[in-house]
């Protein structure tokens, strides 16, 4: 029977080439199949206390969910995204402090905010123009008439302000109707 595979593979030793680079073929292709689930390589922030960006540096596409209505804290769920090992930070701008855990199934950036802010837009960028990893970005803007401080305890503190006194005008309002005339 293997008399007769000897002429298409010229003998035993050319059989048991092709044999090993067609099984080493279907190992690579398995192993890259293996390493599809991606993961957070790097968070970076930047801005200041009226808006910050913050974006999350991914190997792979995301379609990523805000979870929770915290106006302090904003979470970013990233499905099928893994999370490597206690990635943290210090926060900067509206970013107090940030981390990324594992979470369902899913990556979950958390952002705790030095004062109340809203996700005024978060979109996906695909590698480009020389990046060759995915950047998950979202704006945060503050909230207005939130005037917040961390505490040295790590609890919110409210800035308390007043309100500009207004001089009264001791001049009486005339209650007569002017008519002014451009020539």
């Amino acid at each position: 029977m293997f008399g007769r595979l000897r002429p298409l593979f010229g003998g035993g030793g050319r059989l048991l080439a092709v044999v090993a680079v067609a099984a080493a073929v279907a190992l690579g292709v398995g192993a890259g199949r293996g390493s599809a689930s991606g993961g957070v390589l790097k968070v970076r922030l930047g801005g200041d206390a009226v808006s910050t960006r913050v974006v999350v540096d991914l190997d792979r596409s995301v379609k990523g969910q805000i979870v929770g209505t915290d106006p302090r804290k904003v979470v970013l769920s990233l499905p099928g995204v893994d999370a490597p090992g206690a990635l943290q930070g210090r926060g900067t701008g509206l970013v107090s402090a940030w981390s990324v855990e594992r979470a369902g199934g899913a990556a979950r950036v958390n952002l705790t905010l030095s004062r109340e802010a809203v996700v005024k837009r978060r979109f996906l960028l695909p590698p480009g123009d020389g990046v060759d990893v995915y950047r998950y970005v979202v704006d945060l803007e503050a909230r207005p008439g939130s005037q917040s401080r961390v505490a040295a305890g790590g609890a919110p503190a409210r800035v308390q302000t007043r309100a500009p006194a207004v001089a009264a005008d001791p001049r009486p309002r005339s209650t007569r109707r002017v008519v002014v005339i451009d020539p």
